[in-house]
């Protein structure tokens, strides 16, 4: 749940996102540390919420540029449902919505002529950051064995990590098609995981050091940070973030550093290639909102959207891509959800015409503004101060 929250300009965003949020933080913890309850009870306690679990969108119905219908069907049952609505929001991460419904999208790197962003490299690619298969194991009283895998991937003492957790740098399938590809890249990430345990508690020089050590859980979802980028009125940028080239259409603050994975030079040597480690780069930035005109899709008129799939060049997606700066966009768009039913907008329109209804939303907020702020464990990189921050 990185990232901060109650920034200004508009210090009550956040507040909902801090309701749903975990007391503790940190990466691969014991699961009580996560509170997945607290937001399903949330969802369950609005009685103007309608949830469907489990269901996948795989279709949209257009009349021009506006979808009618999203269908959805039931990965347990294969039963699908047809989803019909004035305004649709794109929360999928992969920008899936979108896609089906014809939106322009980037993804890869872009040039850095492109953007003329100075991190950017020379030529465009499709390496992106990569996905996190983290795991957790726990001490013991007793000792615990774990079976000597024939199935694993070759391994020796230079190869192994001698640790009792994977974190966020245990990430893998930077350059593959973080779209066609997420199942393989999970599997591999499952592969390592298991080879490495495997290693430590019968093959180390120093297994005695985990004979107490037992996994208690592994990541069987993958934690994706990069796939399509969908494109809107306005794309944020580098050199908006670092320059702070402000736009009079700012919304939720991000506040993390960019930070842009890459592959472990080393570990991609080790395995041929298959790196399943990463590096991060940080650069400081001050708190930048975001522009709502990233908020919406530029092709599809009653398109809205949040979280990593927002209009964004790959390295400002270094930034915006935490989980509390994708919340506070999820309150954004509710609120700018509420402005088009009420005044029949379309979202461009909504940036045209009624933005300062939607800036009064921002400044009054939702969600309980007397709870306490819980952010303080995960405040983000290097972040540059600046006097306005609580």
């Amino acid at each position: 749940m990185g990232a901060r929250i109650n920034l200004e300009p508009y210090p009550a965003l956040g507040n909902l996102v801090n309701e749903i949020g975990p007391e503790l933080g940190g990466n691969a913890q014991q699961k009580t540390y996560y509170e997945d309850d607290k937001k399903l009870k949330a969802v369950l306690n609005e009685s103007n919420i309608s949830l469907f679990l489990n269901y996948h969108a795989n279709r949209v119905e257009m009349d021009g540029n506006k979808i009618v219908k999203v269908i959805a069907q039931n990965l347990e049952t294969g039963e699908k449902q047809a989803f019909s609505a004035p305004l649709f929001a794109d929360c999928t991460g992969d920008g899936t919505i979108g896609y089906l419904a014809g939106a322009e999208y980037m993804s890869g790197r872009e040039s850095r002529e492109k953007f003329n962003e100075p991190t950017a490299p020379e030529k465009a690619d499709n390496l992106t950051m990569g996905i996190s298969v983290q795991w957790f194991s726990e001490t013991t009283e007793h000792t615990s064995t774990f079976p000597n895998i024939k199935w694993g991937l070759p391994w020796s003492e230079e190869k192994s990590f001698a640790i009792t957790r994977g974190d966020w740098d245990w990430e893998t399938g930077m350059g593959k098609d973080m779209i066609n590809e997420t199942e393989f890249i999970r599997d591999y990430g499952l592969l390592v995981v298991y080879s490495n345990w495997s290693f430590l508690k019968n093959h180390h020089s120093e297994k005695e050091k985990f004979e107490n050590e037992s996994l208690k859980w592994v990541a069987y979802v993958g934690g994706k940070r990069e796939s399509r980028r969908l494109v809107g009125d306005y794309i944020l940028t580098e050199n908006d973030l670092t320059g702070r080239n402000l736009m009079p259409d700012g919304t939720a603050p991000t506040s993390w550093t960019i930070d842009l994975h890459y592959p472990d030079a080393e570990n991609s040597k080790q395995f041929d290639g298959e790196a399943f480690r990463s590096i991060a780069e940080h650069i400081k930035i001050y708190p930048y909102p975001i522009p709502f005109r990233c908020l919406y899709s530029k092709d599809i008129d009653n398109l809205l959207m949040a979280g990593r799939d927002i209009s964004v060049s790959h390295v400002a997606l270094g930034t915006v891509r935490l989980m509390r700066t994708g919340g506070m966009m999820g309150e954004v768009i509710g609120m700018a959800a509420s402005i088009s039913n009420e005044r029949k907008a379309i979202p461009r329109e909504i940036y045209q015409n009624h933005f300062s209804a939607l800036e009064k939303l921002m400044l009054e907020g939702i969600g309980n503004p007397n709870l306490t702020n819980n952010q303080d464990y995960n405040l983000g990189a290097t972040l540059m101060e600046t006097g306005s921050i609580k």
